[in-house]
């Protein structure tokens, strides 16, 4: 098998240059660890001076099939790991190029991956660098060229793919865990791994969708899959991961557990595992409740209950949560909580202190963009804006409500610099970016419940969610379904609140006086 890998180390590092990547020099590796590399491949790389794009109409991927073996050694932060990945080329086109995103390589050192206002919170253990390295790559059995370009791994079979041919991708891989807290990280008690896994780009109608790996919000677009993931620890540790637990085999012989997952219909894996994690459980009508948590001081009940609450709430609001559990994991986490499919990742000091909103609005990302599935990348609004909103109104009743609109408005008046239409490669600073998805998105949600009124508004976030659930919805499948509800044109509206970067004026109607 035979890496593309252009002559010699002069134009690798050349290559590197190119793209913006460092090698890793090893630095908190240990010694006899394999490096990274990174080869140049620019024509797949979006060039981020581009003017914001089109969002991209992105085709369903349907059942793909992720089976993983991984093997865990927490003394190095080391895992070797190989994945089995049926694919299927759903495009109706051959494919001559099959790509995947190693997410990993995004906190390789060199790498921007973080805004420098988090450093020390991400780093609040030190400096710690993280990668993965692709040992071999095969399909159908057959050996694979292929690229590796930090997070973007290029596969090049001999023949394209015809229309939906079925092929078995099989990845060897080594990686090196960071002590940092994001996603991926690591602290004294504990180990997790959030996008984690080599997965499948999200393949649109013109192609594969490949973007930076932005330093905010959520930079994946990810199309639904199934996976059987099994991870091998020692044996003292406790595992917690995506979907149901069909096995738990501690090999007392041999000094290792064995736990093996199943997941259908996942956007994305995740798991982590300590040999400190207590286990408190709520069984509800909507499903189980699980705590995996390390310290001792923490609310658990209250903890649960507050999970329960939120669950039901979103439910009724939205839409039923359709799986059998969602897991709540005590991790370190600068942004205090990251979700997954299924999962929760929470900062120790969120879960000492728990805040019920901040809670209801992570629980959230399980119905947007986990089940009903966005391109975060281009459309943030479409979940972080929506989620924002169905939470604040259930906190608040509608005068309550409108009292905290107004106090957001205000806080964003005198900006035009506010476009919905910004994706994530246009900010800097996470303040510009939360303002606009998040706060103006937020906004115009509220506005269209003022034009729609409380009965029509939420028949469309319910029939949102019941059309798109398990798929990938665009904006413009929002827009068109708001106009199909409400039984008029809507461009007007969409254009005042799309069109330039201010905030249009707060209006409301007889029909948004009702309680929400």
């Amino acid at each position: 098998m035979k890496k593309m890998i252009s002559a010699g180390l002069i134009s690798m590092i050349l290559a590197c240059m190119v793209l913006g990547f460092l090698v890793a020099c090893g630095r908190g590796v240990p010694e006899d660890y394999p490096e990274p590399s990174h080869t140049q491949y620019e024509d797949y790389i979006a060039d981020e001076n581009d003017d914001t794009p089109e969002p991209l109409p992105l085709y369903i991927p349907g059942a793909d099939h992720y089976d993983v073996s991984l093997t865990v050694d927490p003394a190095t932060r080391t895992v070797s790991g190989i994945s089995r990945t049926t694919f299927t080329n759903r495009t109706g086109e051959p494919l001559d190029t099959i790509v995947l995103r190693v997410f990993l390589n995004a906190f390789n050192e060199g790498i921007p991956s973080y805004l420098p206002e988090f450093e020390e919170s991400i780093f609040r253990h030190g400096s710690s660098y993280g990668y993965m390295d692709i040992q071999h790559v095969t399909i159908n059995n057959e050996d694979l060229l292929y690229d590796l370009i930090g997070t973007v791994l290029l596969l090049h079979p001999t023949e394209p793919l015809a229309p939906w041919e079925t092929v078995q991708l099989v990845l060897q891989y080594n990686a090196y865990v960071p002590m940092i807290a994001h996603r991926t990280g690591a602290n004294d008690r504990a180990m997790w791994f959030g996008m984690f896994l080599p997965v499948l780009a999200a393949l649109g109608e013109d192609g594969w969708l490949i973007t930076e790996h932005y330093l905010f919000g959520d930079p994946f677009v990810l199309g639904m899959a199934s996976f059987e993931v099994e991870v091998i620890t020692p044996a003292d540790y406790i595992v917690a991961g995506t979907g149901v637990t069909t096995e738990e085999i501690p090999m007392f012989e041999a000094d290792t557990r064995v736990t093996v997952f199943t997941a259908s219909n996942a956007r994305s894996f995740a798991f982590a595992i300590s040999p400190y994690f207590q286990r408190e459980r709520l069984t509800t009508e909507g499903g189980d409740i699980h705590l995996y948590y390390y310290s001792d001081d923490l609310p658990v009940d209250n903890i649960l209950e507050i999970v329960r609450g939120a669950m039901d709430d979103l439910s009724d609001r939205i839409g039923q949560y359709p799986f059998e559990h969602i897991r709540i994991i005590e991790t370190d986490m600068f942004l205090g909580e990251m979700s997954f499919s299924n999962m929760i990742f929470i900062d120790t000091e969120n879960l000492r202190n728990p805040d019920s909103q901040a809670l209801t609005r992570v629980l959230g990302q399980q119905w947007f963009p986990h089940i009903v599935g966005s391109n975060p990348v281009l459309e943030s609004w479409l979940s972080r804006g929506l989620v924002r909103y169905i939470v604040a109104g259930l906190f608040h009743d509608r005068i309550e409500l409108r009292a905290h609109i107004a106090e957001e408005y205000l806080g964003l008046t005198g900006r035009d610099d506010l476009f919905l239409t910004n994706n994530l490669g246009v900010f800097d600073n996470w303040m510009d970016y939360y303002q606009t998805h998040h706060i103006k998105g937020m906004l115009m949600f509220d506005a269209l419940y003022n034009r729609m009124g409380s009965e029509l508004f939420w028949e469309l976030i319910q029939q949102y969610f019941q059309t798109f659930i398990f798929r990938i919805a665009t904006g413009a499948d929002f827009k068109d379904l708001a106009e199909e509800i409400y039984g008029e044109n809507l461009q007007d509206f969409f254009d005042e609140w799309f069109i330039g970067g201010i905030v249009p004026p707060l209006r409301y109607t007889r029909e948004s006086e009702d309680i929400n």
